[in-house]
Parts: C-alpha cells; sequence; structure tokens
C-alpha cells in the first residue's frame, strides 16, 4: 500500500464514501450518463489496478466498481488523479449534471 496515495475519512467532513454513493446516484439518475458512466468506470478502475495492485482492499474501488467490499475493507479513498470521487465530479460535470 503506498501510505501518501489515500485519503481517510476526517471527523470534520461527511465521509467519502458517502459523498462517493451521492454522486453515483445523481449520475445514474440520468439515463444518458449510465452508459458513459460504466464505460469510463471500467478504464478508470483498470488504471487503478495497474497501479495499485490491493486496490480490491479499498471501500472506494468496490464502489467505483458496484461489487461488494469484504468486511475488512479499507475506508477512505485515492488521493490526486486517483481519486474515485473527483473522477465522479468530472463524470457529473461533463454530463451537465454536477453541483
Amino acid at each position: 500500500m503506498m501510505e501518501n496515495t489515500f485519503e481517510q475519512n476526517s471527523p470534520k467532513q461527511e465521509p467519502v464514501q458517502g459523498r462517493i454513493e451521492q454522486l453515483k446516484e445523481k449520475i445514474y439518475s440520468s439515463a444518458n450518463t449510465r452508459v458513459k458512466l460504466f464505460e469510463m468506470s471500467v478504464e478508470f478502475a483498470k488504471k487503478l489496478q495497474a497501479k495499485y495492485p490491493d486496490c480490491e482492499r479499498y471501500k472506494c474501488f468496490h464502489q467505483l466498481v458496484g461489487s461488494t467490499p469484504p468486511e475488512n475493507t479499507i475506508e477512505g479513498d485515492f488521493t490526486g488523479d486517483d481519486s474515485v470521487e473527483r473522477f465522479l465530479k468530472t463524470v457529473a460535470d461533463e454530463a451537465g449534471i454536477g453541483n
């Protein structure tokens, strides 16, 4: 695990997993963006798998791909260009459904 590339939840902010779920719901609520999100998510997930061989240990990865995480999943999000939340915000903005 690369310690400096993962954002842990801060007690001062809403947990990142909640923000990720809200973004996914917003994107999936529009029929025009469902397929685009799926296609882009597959590519983004492949990028994360190549960079982080242990990415399946992280809940944000399971949220991205829509799989059920194991009980011992690590909370938080990757940082920078690898952030699942940032990726979903970009998809929402490109679809014109951003905040």
